[in-house]
């Protein structure tokens, strides 16, 4: 009986382990892309700022 209970109990903490290392892959992933999404942002930004002081016009 208490070597069921010992195995039931690794497999579930197995299974919260593989969970949190999942949720913390995905939340590293969305980081990523919103820290890659603001430097594209950033560069589009500096871009247009720079076309707008060399006085051209930029049309996005």
């Amino acid at each position: 009986m208490y070597k069921y209970i010992a195995n039931v109990t690794k497999v579930h903490l197995s299974l919260q382990v593989a969970y949190c290392i999942g949720k913390c892959r995905d939340m590293a992933c969305h980081v990523l892309s919103l820290r890659r999404e603001m430097r594209r942002c950033f560069n589009q930004t500096w871009h247009a700022t720079s076309l707008h002081l060399s006085g051209n016009v930029a049309v996005f």
